[in-house]
């Protein structure tokens, strides 16, 4: 995970007339640009507080996203300075600033004649590329046979989901207690789940696959390393009164942070 504290050096600062009725404003950053939306400051006694929304038009899930604030009067002179950030911005989404920096004192916004804005830095997530090895070989992680129809993907908070159809006229039971995660070293762990879980004929189930680690970090320097590395679930599934024993494995083909 690469932070984006170089980024300091090429602050971008953008001035606004008006101190409690900004318009929406465009920052530009490495990764696409964010958008600050409806930008307006309250009164709230003798304080005032920025509110705000973020469009993130960048390519990244940003897991912290902070900007800088100042109030400058007519001579040029800080009224006031601080930081606030975001958290968890997923591409294309838009959040709300729900706690804004606080300014105290009543004259502050009616001295203020311009407001600069800049990016102090912020956290994205690492984002991983996968294929199935086993029991199929494919990048879209599918397998089927003529009992089921399983689909794996990755969450953005870290957990292992999956679609699994029943594609037979007889019921099919996970037991959870059976199920394992074996990890990038090849340990196994239980999974968390309540269960078991009945999956009726022809019918779909979607769920997660959580162990009590980590399946990936999705927020580290040392990412890279795990090009390569493979992780598996181990689901028996019973079927019409049968047990079959299914390991599925997932490489790691590439990792971008």
């Amino acid at each position: 995970m690469k932070t984006l504290a170089s980024l300091l050096l090429i602050i971008l600062l953008f001035s606004v007339t008006r101190a409690n009725a900004e318009g929406d404003l465009t920052v530009p950053v490495e990764e696409g640009s964010f958008i600050l939306k409806d930008i307006t400051w309250r009164r709230y006694g003798a304080d005032v507080e920025l509110f705000c929304e973020l469009v993130n038009n960048t390519n990244k899930y940003w897991s912290k996203i902070r900007f800088g604030v100042r109030l400058l009067d007519a001579a040029g002179n800080e009224l006031a300075q601080d930081t606030f950030a975001f958290t968890a911005v997923g591409k294309g989404k838009t959040e709300s600033l729900l706690f804004g920096p606080t300014f105290t004192g009543s004259t502050i916004l009616s001295n203020a004649v311009k407001t600069e804005f800049y990016f102090r830095g912020g956290k994205h997530q690492t984002e991983y590329s996968y294929k199935m090895i086993k029991p199929a070989v494919n990048d879209s992680l599918k397998f089927q046979n003529t009992a089921i129809k399983i689909k794996f993907s990755m969450s953005t908070d870290g957990d292992l989901t999956f679609s699994l159809q029943n594609k037979t006229e007889n019921p099919i039971v996970i037991d959870w207690n059976k199920v394992s995660f074996i990890d990038i070293s090849g340990e196994a762990h239980r999974v968390i789940h309540e269960g078991p879980t009945t999956i009726p004929p022809t019918a779909r189930i979607e769920d997660a696959i959580s162990p009590n680690v980590e399946i990936v970090p999705f927020v580290a320097p040392e990412a890279s390393l795990y090009i390569g590395k493979t992780f598996s679930v181990f689901m028996p599934l019973e079927i019409n009164g049968i047990v079959r024993n299914y390991l599925f494995t997932l490489k790691i083909t590439n990792v971008e942070d």
